[in-house]
């Protein structure tokens, strides 16, 4: 009987582990298969996935390359891309590689995880095949072709001087005016304006800023009141502001990918890159696929963000007051 009760069991968590990702899929090609030495191979990784569930990819870079163990060389890889259709997230995004030794190969499965850190999908392996230059071996060796000067002379000033000769005219009127307008600009304000001693306001520090702005998203209580999407687009528009203000990064001019791949650049754990790219992927999710959350999502999303900007804060003020209170007691000491 409790042999039984285990084959049922496992019959049930089978099927269910099956229901949960039949809707799940993910594809990988090549733009081809058969390349020479020395050029580039494309490979996109594609994702079908239902709107609500929410799929990781693997951060392609040089590092990714390195741990599949191959001969394989990073080129590049273009950001994540996603397409709402048919009630259907179709995720995709292109690796480059390099191959420098001639041979038969084979790019292994990539798997894909959910947020909850489970298998859900893999891709197919892809096989190519990389050959070298053909060499004509029965061909004598020829010379190098020496330099050849193209002719310019007075003849081909005076044509091109024919043809061109209005526009440069016209240029070189135009700069002159520019340049008087721009000196008399000068002379005049120098002249009226006088001059003026400005105040250095000292500027708050980014993390800061971001917490304030963070404690006062939380006090609107924005999802409590339905308004889930203008919740995300605050939580999102919060920390582009924080990564622009801390990194000089142009974060509101970019998407979310970009965005990742320029903090890849800078001195950042790899736990706080993937913790804030979770987030972003959750309030893209809300944007673009009208995904519904659960007040726990909300609640992860905001501990994403507020633990980015605590973890990655600037720590010269406290080391400021740490000298300061190190000064105080040495004055007492005495």
């Amino acid at each position: 009987m409790k042999k039984r009760s285990i084959i049922i069991f496992l019959l049930f968590f089978t099927f269910s582990f099956c229901g949960y990702t039949q809707n799940i899929t993910a594809t990988a090609h090549l733009d081809t298969n058969q390349i020479t030495i020395g050029d580039y191979l494309n490979i996109t990784f594609k994702v079908n996935t239902p709107k609500d569930q929410m799929i990781l990819f693997p951060v392609m870079d040089e590092k990714f390359v390195e741990l599949l163990e191959t001969p394989f060389d990073w080129i590049s890889n273009t950001p994540i891309d996603t397409i709402f259709e048919n009630n259907q997230l179709i995720l995709s995004q292109k690796l480059t590689i390099i191959v420098f030794d001639s041979g038969s190969y084979t790019f292994p499965p990539i798997p894909f995880f959910n947020i909850d850190s489970l298998l859900v999908a893999q891709s197919n392996p892809l096989q190519f095949q990389v050959s070298t230059i053909a060499v004509d071996t029965t061909a004598a060796y020829k010379d190098i072709k020496p330099i050849s000067k193209a002719p310019f002379g007075l003849h081909e000033l005076w044509l091109y001087l024919k043809k061109h000769g209005l526009v440069i005219l016209l240029s070189l009127i135009l700069i002159g005016i520019i340049i008087y307008l721009l000196i008399r600009y000068l002379k005049n304000r120098k002249r009226k304006k006088p001059r003026e001693v400005k105040q250095v306001i000292p500027v708050e520090e980014a993390h800061i800023i971001a917490l304030r702005e963070l404690e006062l998203l939380n006090q609107k209580k924005l999802w409590e009141a339905g308004k889930i999407k203008q919740y995300y687009s605050e939580l999102s528009e919060i920390i582009r502001v924080y990564i622009e203000n801390r990194w000089q990064i142009s974060a509101m001019e970019m998407v979310s990918s970009e965005i990742i791949m320029e903090l890849q650049k800078v001195s950042i754990f790899k736990e706080e890159i993937n913790r804030i790219e979770k987030m972003f992927e959750m309030a893209d999710l809300v944007k673009f696929a009208k995904w519904n959350p659960l007040p726990s999502d909300h609640h992860l999303a905001f501990q994403f963000g507020k633990q980015f900007v605590e973890n990655t804060a600037k720590l010269e003020s406290n080391t400021e007051e740490t000298d300061n209170n190190t000064h105080q007691e040495g004055g007492s000491n005495e």
